[in-house]
């Protein structure tokens, strides 16, 4: 039984589509100077086949209930992950947020820069009865070796 829902699992898989999502944004003094949101097709499923051989593991799971009807194609995808940046940033956060963060105080004036980080983070888009849900992947590393979050 195990092993059938394993498999179950892991066909449910087969028509999702797997991205890689980045995100930084700069703050000076308070004020937003720049923000970079990319997501990008893979063209190579190591995530999906990683789960299956053990080299990926889900890291989390988010549900968005999307407010259009969204097809299960790629184009279509993709549109929706740029649309839908607040949500997807929002479940991605967990996942290895860096910050930089500098302040310099001179003539009692201070001065500050802050940049926020999300490194390249491979997720899979499934559609299922009008519900997305994003599973955000990690690497398993192997014992010994060092993480890199």
């Amino acid at each position: 039984m195990k092993k059938l829902s394993f498999l179950l699992f892991f066909c449910g898989f087969c028509n999702a589509g797997e991205f890689i999502i980045s995100y930084w944004a700069k703050v000076k003094n308070g004020i937003l100077y720049g923000e970079q949101y990319k997501v990008s097709k893979v063209l190579d499923e190591k995530g999906k086949e990683g789960l299956r051989k053990g080299s990926y593991r889900v890291f989390k799971t988010c549900e968005i209930i999307p407010i259009e009807q969204i097809e299960k194609k790629s184009e279509e995808e993709k549109r929706f992950l740029k649309t839908h940046k607040n949500e997807v940033l929002d479940c991605l956060y967990g996942s290895g947020v860096k910050v930089y963060d500098e302040v310099i105080a001179q003539n009692l004036q201070a001065q500050s820069k802050t940049i926020l980080k999300i490194p390249p983070t491979r997720i899979i888009i499934e559609v299922e009865n009008g519900v997305v849900n994003l599973i955000v992947l990690e690497e398993n590393f192997k014992k010994g070796a060092k993480n890199g979050r």
